[in-house]
């Protein structure tokens, strides 16, 4: 049944019917339903509601291309429309986009941001377990195992307290859970979670109350098959995985690894490793590090050592680089809100919230105005430097806006670190920046320049923005508190000839 032949009104019409499509695997009717429902909803609920089916349904079938653009238009609306469970979901989403583009502290931002919304949301809200399992999905995609188990355990909870059984939770956060163990040396422990999994998926089954959507099936099946391929047998029969499993790219990858695990069952490592040369696996589905572990298996069979050895070196150095990413983020993490802390620090000295840029915690223009006028009436000179960020046009077009304010954010707080604790950094707009040194020579201002421009060039942007490069010019010009416009033109034609000069 798709949406022309139904009548879809209310949000929880809409949420029912999507909710089931994408349960069963449907993604390409899912998003097509979805992106009529949001072009002829009367309800803005309903319409908003379709919309970010319109952006799960994207992202399913890894349409990436397309989830920025659904995401800004689905971000728009709830911004209109506020709906906890929605924000949180499309908040999940964007975490999830961010991990795809190796955008690896933007995805774990959004991630906790959905988390925060959750815990104030009432459980019982449309949507918010679903919301709650996402999470708990994301995490588990990013390698933050025991951040998913702990979303996961939220989930049981509000349904314990509701006296219900939450029979749907994926299988797939215990079953990547249990191959990171495998791939960090702890095969025994691997194989213990793989074994809970598969006993509590059999009763799950036998109950017939629930039954599994078809792609979580797989994931069962997936368990079972990679127990046998290390040599543990399974009583839970899942040779029908495939039955109704559809053709997305998960899909693909699940019936694609089952065979692999199929045949090191069978002891069949050449067959294993035949399979194993035509895969291109996404990292989501079971980790980057999978690969590998299965070729170990393989050549093991072959009794290949030096091969195995290989293998299993490059799956150690995929899980190290991952871990060494992570330590990486906690550092800068602390980093961040020292800076933030500093910067707050200097806020207080600002006359509230009037002269504050909101976004970047910096005074604004009107508080630059009067600090100015304060230098005039003693009489005190001062360097002016006026500096925006190179291509932060792209950083917009090609990672939305809301990407570009937390460039922003981070801009301001690598300035109010460098700057003298007596200089002025203010917001003048948009990703431009006035700063103002008292009682500094054209030198110092030079100096604190370069030190300013090598800062910026050096933060590790990859991380917020891949594949977009972010430097930035700055220009001087001597302050004459009676004529300030004067300097912030001379600086502006300073810091535009920095630019022809370095950037052509």
């Amino acid at each position: 049944m798709n949406a022309e032949k139904t009548d879809l009104r209310t949000r929880a019409e809409v949420y029912a019917h999507l909710h089931a499509l994408i349960a069963r695997g449907n993604h390409i009717v899912a998003l097509e339903d979805a992106t009529r429902i949001a072009e002829t909803a009367a309800d803005p609920m309903a319409a908003l509601q379709a919309l970010t089916y319109q952006v799960i349904a994207a992202v399913n079938l890894r349409r990436t291309s397309d989830c920025v653009r659904l995401l800004s238009r689905a971000f728009a609306a709830v911004d209109a429309h506020w709906d906890a469970a929605i924000a949180g979901e499309l908040h999940v989403l964007a975490g999830w986009l961010a991990f795809q583009r190796g955008a690896s502290d933007l995805s774990v931002r959004h991630v906790i941001l959905a988390r925060r919304i959750f815990e104030r949301a009432d459980p019982a809200g449309l949507g918010v377990l679903d919301g709650w399992h996402d999470v708990a999905l994301t995490f588990s995609y990013l390698g933050l195992h025991e951040h998913a188990l702990a979303a996961i355990e939220q989930v049981r909870r509000a349904e314990l307290r509701a006296g219900n059984r939450y029979d749907s939770i994926s299988p797939e956060v215990p079953l990547r859970y249990a191959l990171a163990r495998d791939h960090r040396g702890d095969p025994a422990g691997c194989l213990r979670v793989l074994a809970e999994l598969v006993a509590d998926a059999g009763a799950r089954r036998a109950r017939g109350t629930h039954p599994f959507p078809p792609t979580d099936w797989g994931y069962v099946a997936y368990a079972v098959a990679r127990r046998a391929a290390m040599g543990e047998a399974s009583d839970v029969d899942a040779s029908d995985y495939a039955e109704d499993l559809g053709t997305g790219p998960e899909e693909q990858e699940l019936r694609a690894m089952i065979a692999i695990c199929g045949a090191l069952a069978a002891g069949d490592g050449d067959g294993a490793l035949e399979l194993l040369a035509g895969l291109r696996l996404s990292e989501q589905t079971f980790g980057a590090a999978e690969p590998h572990r299965l070729r170990v298996l393989a050549h093991t069979l072959r009794g290949d050592v030096e091969a195995a050895l290989d293998a299993q070196n490059a799956m150690l150095r995929l899980v190290c680089d991952r871990l060494e990413r992570y330590s990486d983020l906690f550092v800068d993490g602390v980093a961040a809100r020292i800076d933030h802390e500093h910067l707050r620090h200097k806020a207080v000295r600002y006359a509230g919230d009037a002269r504050t840029d909101p976004l970047t915690g910096l005074p604004n223009r009107r508080y630059l105005h009067h600090y100015v006028e304060d230098l005039a009436l003693h009489g005190t000179p001062a360097m002016l430097g006026l500096c925006d960020l190179d291509g932060f046009k792209a950083v917009n077009d090609i990672h939305g806006h809301a990407v570009g304010d937390l460039v922003l954010e981070r801009i301001a707080a690598i300035m109010a670190r460098i700057v003298r604790r007596h200089d002025l950094v203010a917001r003048y707009g948009g990703d431009e920046f006035v700063l103002i040194l008292p009682a500094a020579s054209p030198e110092q201002a030079g100096l604190i320049g370069e030190r300013l421009l090598a800062t910026i060039e050096a933060e590790d942007w990859a991380t917020l923005v891949p594949g977009t490069r972010l430097t930035a010019s700055i220009g001087w010009s001597p302050l004459d508190p009676r004529d300030p416009s004067r300097g912030i033109r001379a600086a502006d034609e300073a810091m535009y000839a920095m630019k022809s000069l370095h950037h052509g």
